[in-house]
């Protein structure tokens, strides 16, 4: 699913103005979620147009999922898997490896142990997984993020991506 946001200003530090039909999409897509049928949802439209402040909106208004956030960074100092490592932070999940990742089959091996560990707290309670600003992921959060797409359908999991 891909939502695209139009150009329209919007206060900071205000009520969510102007975003209704994005934010009934959204939470329709919760609720779905909740019920056991997934998905990812990509939030696209220009810097500055208000996509991570729909997310916080949707996320403020989750009382049935269990919330986490993971950001990816501009920065070529930030570890594979950052956003990732940060949302299972958030819910207490096991951490990713500190070893190295060595060959395709080890980068493999953590992608699938981290979308395991997101769906394993998904079967607990229903998750919103937002992730912040993706077109700084690293190619194993992206990895991490195409397979849990896949795994989505079938989980209570909401995955948001800005």
């Amino acid at each position: 699913m891909l939502t695209r946001m139009a150009a329209r200003p919007e206060p900071v530090g205000s009520t969510l103005l102007g975003r209704e039909r994005e934010l009934a999409e959204l939470e329709a897509w919760l609720d779905a979620a909740v019920a056991g049928h997934g998905r990812l949802v990509l939030v696209v439209g220009e810097a500055g147009i208000g996509k991570t402040r729909l997310a916080q909106e949707v996320a403020g208004r989750s009382s049935e999922a269990t919330v986490a956030w993971g950001r990816c960074v501009d920065t070529d100092g930030a570890p594979p898997f950052w956003p990732w490592c940060q949302v299972l932070r958030a819910l207490d999940a096991a951490e990713i490896p500190a070893t190295a990742v060595a060959s395709p089959q080890d980068r493999f091996r953590v992608v699938d142990a981290v979308a395991g560990a997101v769906v394993e707290a998904a079967g607990a309670q229903p998750l919103l997984i937002v992730l912040d600003d993706v077109h700084w992921a690293d190619e194993s959060s992206l990895l991490v993020l195409r397979h849990l797409a896949d795994r989505a359908p079938a989980a209570p999991l909401l995955l948001l991506a800005t």
